[in-house]
């Protein structure tokens, strides 16, 4: 367990790609404040992941292997998308990352979340 359940940051992830892409649905307010409040959560989530991942490697070393490239990956678009929304310098990820943040890629970014964090759910209720 993280914090809650086993699998709060994967339900979060959902959560969040579903944020990305609600303008094209629904207007929401404070939605660049939330947005942002969520990305540093998930960026939390993700490091708690990864220590879990860590500490839980000998009960199945080519899940975890993934599943902890994929939580380095999270952080990364996390940290490029906070750094887009406030503005700070943030080295590599802003010189590397931030360029490629556009309409088109925000909604791949969108698809990767829900996809990615929807097969962890499913994974880890089938090897229950």
């Amino acid at each position: 367990m993280k914090l809650f359940y086993e699998v709060e940051d994967s339900v979060f992830g959902i959560i969040l790609g579903f944020l990305l892409v609600s303008p094209l649905v629904v207007r929401i307010p404070f939605y660049t404040t939330i947005l942002q409040a969520a990305f540093a959560f998930f960026i939390i989530l993700n490091i708690l992941d990864v220590r879990h991942c860590v500490k839980d490697f000998r009960h199945g070393m080519g899940s975890n292997t993934l599943a902890i490239a994929m939580n380095v990956a999270d952080i990364f678009i996390n940290l490029a998308f906070l750094s887009k929304m406030l503005q700070v310098e943030i080295p590599f990820v802003t010189a590397q990352m931030v360029p490629l943040i556009t309409p088109d890629t925000t909604l791949i970014v969108a698809a990767y979340f829900i996809i990615g964090n929807a097969f962890w759910i499913l994974d880890h209720h089938r090897s229950k």
